[in-house]
Formats: structure tokens, sequence, C-alpha cells
């Protein structure tokens, strides 16, 4: 590239960093279509933040609702004012879905306490089938263990299916980073489902994530 061309390049880059961009102007001013891509350009990265969280249940979908619902209330509300790049909304957005998960599990935990029986047996989950819920607990535990880095394309990928550019364009990294991230965080997971005997038994038996 020549010294003009790059100069030139290097000139509207800073340009465009500089300009707001439209989506928080319009959230901002409560705009149902933009909230509506926001929605559903987002739905999918709480999903996988709550379940990394407090894990899958029932009620995971109303959850999601209730961390847009939020993020929404705070905006009409004047308690937030959103201003800046995309990014800056997501991060917003997961530390409000982080918030949820974390009250959820909490919840969970509470009721679970509440549900022991005398003889001190643990009830599960209406309409969940025991083995599933032990294995997605001890899952849980080992995706939890990841890298942060590495742990949001894994539930992305794993979790919520997302694809490998699907996920670049959620976290606003390149497809070659997410892939490189995935082999590291795959490798990582495996290792230590390795040493967990009811993974093992799961992963031998045919069990994927």
């Amino acid at each position: 590239m020549s010294d003009e061309r790059r100069e030139a390049h290097e000139s509207f880059e800073s340009e465009a960093a500089a300009r707001p961009h439209p989506l928080p102007a319009l959230l901002q001013r409560l705009d149902r279509e933009a909230w509506k891509h926001f929605y559903l350009e987002h739905r999918r990265l709480v999903r996988g933040i709550l379940a990394s969280v407090s894990g899958y249940g029932p009620e995971l979908d109303d959850l999601t609702q209730q961390v847009f619902a939020t993020a929404a209330n705070l905006v009409r509300s004047g308690a937030v004012v959103l201003r800046g790049q995309p990014s800056g909304l997501r991060a917003w957005l997961a530390a409000i879905a982080d918030r949820h998960g974390r009250d959820e599990r909490r919840r969970r935990r509470s009721a679970r306490h509440a549900s022991i029986p005398n003889d001190g047996g643990e009830r599960v989950a209406a309409g969940l089938d025991p083995v599933v819920h032990q294995t997605l607990s001890h899952a849980r535990q080992v995706w939890e263990r990841l890298p942060e880095p590495l742990q949001s394309p894994w539930i992305l990928r794993h979790l919520e299916r997302m694809t490998v550019d699907e996920i670049a364009r959620t976290l606003e990294i390149s497809a070659a980073t997410v892939k490189r991230r995935l082999t590291q965080a795959d490798a990582q997971f495996q290792a230590m489902a390795d040493l967990d005997p009811v993974l093992v038994d799961y992963f031998r038996d045919g069990g994927r994530v």
C-alpha cells in the first residue's frame, strides 16, 4: 500500500472511530425496531452467559427476556445513558446477564436447600432426568474453569450452537481467532473432563457437548 493510500485509509478509520454509532442513540430513544435488532443480535450471547453462570433450566428463556427488560428499564428510567460503540453495549448487557445469572444461581441453591428431605437426599428439578442433571452439573464445573477468552466462544459454540462466523460477529473478533480459541478450549475442556468419572462415562457412551 502506497503512503498516500495508507494515510487515506488511516484517516478514514480514524474518522469512523470518531463518529458515534447510531445504535446507542436509537436504543436511548427506546426505538422499537432498534431494540428488536439488539435482542436478535445478542439473545444467544445472553443465553450463553446465563447458562454458564446458573446452568440450563426451563426458565432460561424467561431469564433471557428479563435481562433485556432490565436493560430497557434502566434506559427508560434515565439510570443509564447509552453512547459510544456497540462493543460497549455488549459489555454492558453481558454484565446485566451475569448479575441475573448469579441471582438465579443463588435462588436455586436456596430452593434446593429448602427442598432437601429429612433423609438428606437432594431432589432433582421436576422434569429433568437425574443423569442429565448430573452430567450438566459436572460439565459446568469444567467449563467454568476455562479462561474467560476461551470460555465465551466455547459456550456460544457448544451450548448455543452458534457458527464460527456468528461467534466472530458477536464477540467482535476474527473467525481465525474464534477457531484458534475453540481449539484451545476444546483441548482444555477434554483434558479436565478426562479426570471426571461422570464425564468420562458420558463421553465413552457416545455423548457429546
